[in-house]
């Protein structure tokens, strides 16, 4: 292991002050331009690494780590363990370096607020997929955006990417507004959210993708996604797997959550998705399994064996989104959300 130790910008603060910490960042990718972009998060203590044993080693107070796994020597530690680990961490913040150079400034502000120095939200995009159906992820995905919605009344939108018609339209009961595809061919000058179904104080963007798969071009897709993205302080998206605009716009999502069930199928299908997207970080840098419908310890030692973030209880009355589970899955996307302002849970949940 190769390690330094510096402070970024020392002649713009020399004694940062609480307004604006110090962020403590491990960088482990030789690529030069990451050091470039460092400045746009100054100030911030640097720590260097080269190997796995290197980073997992200098993990301990570090609240941003850029690392870059395929570059890595490995010493001592597998990657697949060093990227469980990153996964897995509470307070570390982790991304790669394409996704650092992306949104340096957002990335500061989800390792300040992981660390518990929160300023705000910071945008952020997850995808709920999976490769079975009747899971739960379209209501999930709603439940979630309307209680971030509700509670911190910030721009939030649901994307889908399904095979057939709208779900969300259905579910819903929506039927006005632009979609997707409407947004794609709007003047990219024009207000974006206006022109989108508005329920519970989330954005509605569907599909109908049986009448259009195969009319818009990748960069149509990867452009209007940014462009919703960008309007919207979360957006989540809820997409079949394998899906083709959902590998287009991946280097675009921040976290992707793996729905299962207690179900040998579902057990089978998250098992088999987790691995694909381990085997592919850099297309999926930050994969974890949630469980839904889960009933009882029956159903926790049926799935024993699958590393998995959360196990979602079965509710009587999912569809009326009350925010139970919506609450659980926002600690997957923001993993600081039930310390933060404006988060807080109604007793019970």
């Amino acid at each position: 292991m190769l390690k330094k130790m510096s402070i970024g910008s020392p002649e713009k603060s020399s004694a940062p002050s609480r307004a604006n910490p110090t962020v403590r960042v491990l960088v482990a990718t030789r690529r030069t331009d990451v050091h470039a972009a460092l400045e746009q998060i100054a100030p911030y203590a640097l720590t260097e690494a080269v190997s796995t044993r290197g980073v997992y080693t200098s993990l301990r107070g570090t609240q941003l780590a850029i690392v870059e796994l395929d570059a890595l020597l490995e010493e001592e530690i597998p990657c697949e363990t060093l990227l469980q680990v990153l996964q897995q961490s509470p307070t570390v913040v982790w991304t790669t370096p394409d996704g650092f150079l992306r949104e340096p400034a957002t990335w500061r502000s989800h390792a300040l607020a992981a660390s518990g120095h929160f300023e705000c939200f910071p945008p952020a995009a997850a995808a709920l997929t999976s490769y079975s159906g009747g899971v739960g992820k379209t209501t999930l995905s709603l439940d979630a955006a309307v209680h971030f919605a509700a509670r911190t009344k910030l721009p939030t939108a649901v994307v889908e990417f399904p095979y057939g018609p709208s779900a969300l339209r259905v579910i819903t009961g929506t039927t006005e507004g632009a979609g997707f595809v409407d947004a794609v061919h709007n003047d990219p000058s024009e207000a974006l959210r206006s022109d989108f179904p508005l329920w519970r104080g989330v954005t509605l963007v569907t599909v109908n993708y049986a009448d259009v798969s195969g009319l818009l071009k990748p960069e149509e897709v990867a452009q209007c996604f940014e462009r919703i993205r960008n309007a919207h302080i979360l957006t989540i998206v809820d997409s079949e797997f394998p899906h083709p605009w959902l590998e287009i716009i991946a280097k675009q999502i921040g976290t992707f959550i793996i729905v299962g069930a207690p179900r040998p199928d579902a057990w089978n299908n998250a098992a088999a998705l987790q691995q694909l997207m381990a085997r592919t970080p850099d297309l999926y840098p930050h994969s974890q399994v949630v469980f839904n419908l889960v009933e009882g310890w029956g159903d926790r030692l049926t799935q024993l064996g699958l590393e998995r973030t959360m196990d979602l209880p079965r509710v009587k009355y999912p569809e009326r989104l009350e925010g139970r589970l919506g609450s659980m899955l926002l600690k997957a996307i923001y993993p600081y959300w039930a310390q933060t302002p404006g988060a807080a849970t109604r007793r019970g949940m």
